[in-house]
């Protein structure tokens, strides 16, 4: 599993929404939510 797919999850969790993630982590509010699907495809 990547370092940012976990950072993106992270911050999603902390922020409590992929907008606002994606603004903390320089990224754009898709970029996170397409990390975290292929997050969860990791843990199936």
């Amino acid at each position: 599993m990547e370092s940012s797919r976990c950072k993106a999850f992270l911050a999603a969790a902390e922020c409590g929404s992929l907008t606002k993630a994606a603004e903390r982590l320089n990224y754009t509010a898709s970029g996170v939510s397409q990390l975290i699907s292929a997050m969860e495809s990791d843990f199936g």
